[in-house]
């Protein structure tokens, strides 16, 4: 409660000093409380910017020093809020970069990034959240996979139709089975009769690998 009136308090203030909140939440995050860093998290996300990369390249760094998923998880649910609330098209643009990284981390940012904007009910563009995670849907490291089941989740929950067509896609472009795991782990999201085509789909996958 304390934190929440805090927050409430500060929050009339953020747009007409931008530069001045982002000090601030740097400052918050560099103290070693918990709550210090959990009240950054929060309200890094309700700071107008006009570039959405200060608060991504931010969060990125932060993530990096976090080891408690409480905070994590508040870092990229509340962070991203008014960027989301803004453009999350161009949000979902961003993280195409970093999925295209090299790195480990910066690809499971990336995957963070698309989570944390298929949270916000507002956002329609599914087709290019499909587009982003096919690669990964048909081969994926081990360290990724339970990101990318959280997002096919959130898919499903959107749109199951335009879910499994998807996966129908990719099974049947897939060499491995990472696609056939994938489908397996999120199955009974599905309605039964689309559950019924998936399973054909990957025992025609295996029998004709």
């Amino acid at each position: 409660p304390v934190l929440r009136q805090i927050e409430l308090e500060l929050v009339p203030y953020l747009g007409d000093h931008c530069e001045v909140s982002m000090a601030l939440c740097d400052a918050l995050w560099q103290e070693e409380v918990f709550e210090f860093k959990l009240l950054a998290a929060t309200i890094i996300g309700k700071i107008p910017v006009d570039d959405p990369e200060m608060i991504i390249k931010r969060i990125y760094t932060w993530t990096l020093e976090v080891k408690d998923r409480t905070l994590t998880e508040t870092l990229f649910k509340k962070g991203f809020e008014y960027s989301i609330n803004k453009d999350a098209n161009n949000l979902i643009s961003r993280a195409s970069n970093w999925l295209n990284n090299s790195q480990l981390s910066k690809k499971s940012f990336g995957l963070q990034l698309i989570l944390a904007t298929l949270e916000n009910q507002g956002f329609e563009n599914l087709p290019q959240v499909f587009r982003l995670v096919a690669p990964f849907v048909r081969e994926a490291p081990l360290a990724l996979r339970s990101l990318i089941v959280q997002i096919l989740q959130k898919l499903i929950e959107r749109s199951p139709n335009e879910t499994a067509y998807f996966l129908l896609q990719n099974i049947a472009l897939s060499f491995d089975k990472d696609t056939a795991w994938f489908i397996r782990r999120c199955l009974r999201m599905f309605p039964p009769d689309i559950q019924d085509k998936l399973q054909e789909a990957i025992r025609i996958k295996e029998s004709n690998p």
